[in-house]
């Protein structure tokens, strides 16, 4: 169920960097402010998904959920509860994902501090954040 979960949560931030990342290049070309506030709705909704994927591993981690094969592949009931949390970016995947939230966490984060503030500039800004948003819930 966390898997499951999980993988839907990067498929919705997915889905929501493709589309900010077009409604950001459709703001900035048009200078349409509707497209500009789903642009944020997007690269704030992106940041929300990453840092709860990442949170439901964190939890599979911890609780040893080896239905999860991530956990199955780096997880032990052995290690200690320190390396179990960072043992989250202990493989490829598991470091994507945690770069990915990363990533979440600056774009949410940036999007709530620079408000409406340089609005020729914005939806562009966030049209590159949430391509590079988009390479990174590919992955």
């Amino acid at each position: 169920m966390i898997s499951l979960a999980g993988r839907g949560l990067v498929l919705v931030a997915l889905l929501l960097a493709s589309a900010g990342c077009a409604s950001g290049a459709y703001a900035g070309y048009k200078r349409d402010l509707t497209a500009l506030r789903w642009t944020r709705y997007a690269a704030l909704g992106f940041s929300a998904a990453m840092i709860l994927a990442n949170l439901l591993m964190v939890y599979a981690l911890v609780t040893h959920d080896f239905s999860v094969h991530y956990v199955a592949e780096v997880g032990s009931r052995s290690t200690p509860m320190y390396f179990t949390v960072v043992s989250l970016w202990a493989s490829l995947n598991g470091s994507i994902l945690f770069w990915g939230g990363v990533l979440g966490i600056y774009v949410g984060g940036w999007t709530l501090a620079i408000g409406d503030r340089h609005r020729e500039y914005l939806p562009w800004a966030l049209h590159v954040l949430l391509g590079i948003c988009v390479f990174f819930a590919l992955l």
